[in-house]
């Protein structure tokens, strides 16, 4: 089973390097860096609620 997950990682990893080797206006270039713009929205809150936890279980 571990097998199949470093695999799975190894092809997202292989498809990442395509987008940024990839010319960011047209197919795979661009659906990488809109994707680079999706995460970055995701992540600022995600990470602030992770960061917040500690203080978040003194009032819990």
């Amino acid at each position: 089973m571990e097998m199949i997950g470093t695999v799975i990682v190894y092809i997202i990893m292989a498809c990442a390097v395509i987008g940024a080797i990839r010319n960011a206006e047209v197919g795979v270039g661009k659906e990488f860096m809109s994707g680079l713009h999706t995460v970055g929205h995701i992540f600022v809150p995600a990470a602030g609620i992770m960061a917040a936890i500690p203080y978040l279980t003194i009032f819990i």
